[in-house]
């Protein structure tokens, strides 16, 4: 700020300062967290994904990496150690294009600060369009192609500069304004104090459903701005506890501490795959902290201060040769798909079932309406007969999941269908989630379009049923719904929401002379505590014992019990006519013990919900009555005593 009041600004020396200060200390944790990724993230899928992320940091652009695979087949957080750098990469760019903002209004100081002032107030605005409008809509440009994957309004708000930007704004204004504070004594006390309460309160006021940026982040922004504002003339109570020695410390060493922390807490889930303790946090943390110390005092300093790298000249030249050399291992590591031989040959089963996806995915499932649209969904079963479909499989990912066995089965009956997924989203005309997923409205409005337009007889809807109508089993309620124009409330209305629109577009389908198949949920790989089984934690175990590890997958009456209010439901249903019900346990629990999760040395799932591919054909048999005419008399139209769809 003293050079663009000194009329001395320049892009070299701005850019050297930024290059010394972020780049060094970003060099050396990248590096360790490949070698770290190589030996703990054992399935070749993750590690890719670090190779993809490591690849996208390299040109600062791994906030856009992130959005993009923000969605219902996102890795985990905890499967990502350079979660955290979409931060960096945001105020990289900014710090891109802002001295060339500067040099644009050098002639001005006035000028510039109100051009800053505006172009804060046009990137508030599109946070709020974007965070607090519409923000299940999926995320696109006009005029520009589709490259943004699942990225919808509300993750683009959430990771884009032009969102974020008025963030940044806010502070270079407070940095260009005359050092003049509110007039010291109480007003700046309490300016102070007022600024603090507005960040403690989005700490605990705010949980992950509040939408974010947006109109949230006024609070958090605008505390932190007025905290500097009430400082600007003196010390206030407030800035002499953020000035005191432990305060100062921890910010001397943010920036170290700020790469170092998240890549820590990632390893650790990834080694162990337990909850992390008290004990375990402390310690991270203080792990966290001592190598934040080191790299402070001797990567980041020394060359921040000129004792290595002297000259412009070597700066940038290290800098783009660390950048290409990290870009491309990361690179690297992608286009090996994760480097799968580093896996000793006893896991290689875990990673084949987990890596394994349902063929013409990006084709079937990974498309948007606008393409479904103008290309027509993908097809199953038997190629030649594409132009007169027999049945559509509609659904989320389950549905998906069960692509593979459907099609196998449809091609030996020589019957082809239609398949319509959305991942997270319930086959369900007139029902929503919270936020509303307009991707979902639409590719499911475009199934029911497609089964009346071409007059399909045969609809199979597949789902995780239960995850819509009383959560996850760890206890989360963000995947519930409720009958559209309501809101998301509890697992209760869920319920009465499943029964009522689902008993209605089933009763719509059936009264047109269509047969009705529901599939009933595959068992969750939980057991009755609630631990999930994980591939990563399997893996490790199978590793050190030399032979696969098996599963002790839920009981039958776990099963039973877990799924029972939709399975009840199905029930309901089911039993009016032209519908029936698919049970999938009835092979999967067959035993009457325990639930399959392995089939010799054979995996069924590819993690703790989803079938494999070898699981999906494996079980496919459960879908020959959808093509040999074994069912219930009901469905070929002779109703029991109040089997009507009178209720509906």
């Amino acid at each position: 700020m003293r050079d663009i009041e000194n009329g001395q600004f320049s892009l070299a020396v701005f850019w050297e300062r930024r290059a010394r200060r972020i780049l060094p200390p970003l060099f050396l944790v990248i590096l360790v967290i490949l070698v770290l990724g190589y030996y703990i993230s054992i399935l070749p899928e993750t590690y890719s994904k670090l190779g993809e992320s490591v690849f996208a940091q390299s040109f600062f652009a791994s906030n856009m990496y992130f959005m993009r695979k923000e969605g219902y087949f996102a890795a985990p957080e905890d499967t990502f150690p350079l979660l955290h750098t979409w931060s960096l990469a945001v105020e990289e760019q900014f710090y891109v294009l802002f001295p060339l903002f500067v040099l644009l209004f050098a002639r001005s100081f006035l000028k510039l600060r109100w051009a800053i002032a505006l172009l804060g107030a046009m990137s508030f605005l599109v946070s709020v369009f974007l965070a607090n409008y519409n923000p299940g809509v999926g995320f696109s440009i006009p005029l520009l192609p589709d490259v943004w994957g699942y990225a919808t309004n509300s993750s683009a708000a959430f990771y884009l500069l032009p969102s974020r930007a008025w963030e940044l704004c806010l502070g270079v204004f407070l940095a260009l304004s005359p050092k003049k504070g509110p007039g010291g004594g109480w007003t700046s006390e309490m300016l102070g104090v007022a600024g603090l309460a507005a960040i403690l309160a989005a700490i605990f006021l705010y949980d992950d459903q509040v939408p974010f940026p947006g109109m949230a982040a006024v609070l958090p922004t605008l505390g932190a701005a007025a905290i500097i504002a009430a400082n600007t003339q003196g010390r206030t109570w407030v800035g002499q506890v953020l000035s005191r020695g432990p305060a100062v410390w921890v910010g001397v060493l943010s920036y170290s501490l700020y790469l170092w922390h998240w890549p820590l807490f990632v390893f650790a889930k990834q080694a162990f795959w337990e909850p992390l303790g008290v004990w375990s946090m402390l310690g991270l943390t203080a792990g966290a902290f001592a190598l934040s110390w080191l790299s402070f005092h001797y990567v980041e300093t020394p060359i921040r201060r000129k004792r290595f790298l002297v000259g412009r000249p070597r700066v940038f030249t290290s800098s783009a040769v660390g950048l290409v050399m990290l870009g491309s291992f990361g690179f690297a590591i992608y286009l090996a798909e994760g480097v799968p031989g580093r896996a000793p040959e006893s896991v290689q089963p875990f990673i084949a079932a987990a890596n394994a996806i349902p063929e013409n995915r990006d084709r079937c499932f990974k498309v948007s309406p606008k393409v479904i649209g103008e290309k027509g969904p993908c097809f199953l079963g038997d190629d030649s007969r594409k132009q007169s479909v027999d049945f559509v499989l509609w659904g989320d990912s389950h549905a998906d999941a069960w692509r593979p066995g459907l099609e196998q089965i449809a091609s030996k009956h020589g019957k082809s269908g239609a398949f319509f997924g959305e991942g997270g989203c319930v086959p369900v005309l007139g029902v929503h989630r919270d936020p509303v997923s307009v991707e979902c409205q639409k590719k499911n409005q475009l199934a029911m379009d497609y089964i009346q337009e071409h007059d399909v007889s045969v609809v199979i809807l597949a789902a995780r049923w239960s995850y819509f109508i009383i959560g996850r089993p760890s206890g989360g309620k963000d995947s519930l719904i409720a009958e559209a124009g309501q809101p998301v409330t509890n697992p209760e209305d869920s319920q009465r929401a499943l029964r009522q629109k689902l008993g209605e577009m089933v009763g719509k389908l059936a009264r047109e002379g269509r047969k009705v198949w529901i599939v009933r949920q595959v068992p969750l790989m939980y057991n009755a505590l609630g631990k999930r089984v994980n591939f990563q934690k399997l893996i490790q175990e199978t590793a050190v014992k030399g032979d696969l590890v098996d599963v002790d997958g839920p009981t039958s009456s776990e099963h039973r019990s877990y799924h029972a209010e939709a399975n009840q439901i199905i029930k309901s249903i089911a039993q009016k006519p032209n519908v029936e019900e698919l049970d999938p346990s009835k092979v999967l629990c067959k035993n009457k013990s325990r639930c399959q999760f392995m089939d010799g040395k054979n995996i069924l799932y590819r993690d703790d919900n989803h079938l494999s591919v070898f699981g999906s054909i494996n079980i496919s048999g459960i879908f020959d009555p959808v093509f040999t005419g074994r069912i219930r008399k009901a469905i070929l139209g002779r109703e029991r005593p109040g089997d009507s769809w009178e209720d509906y």
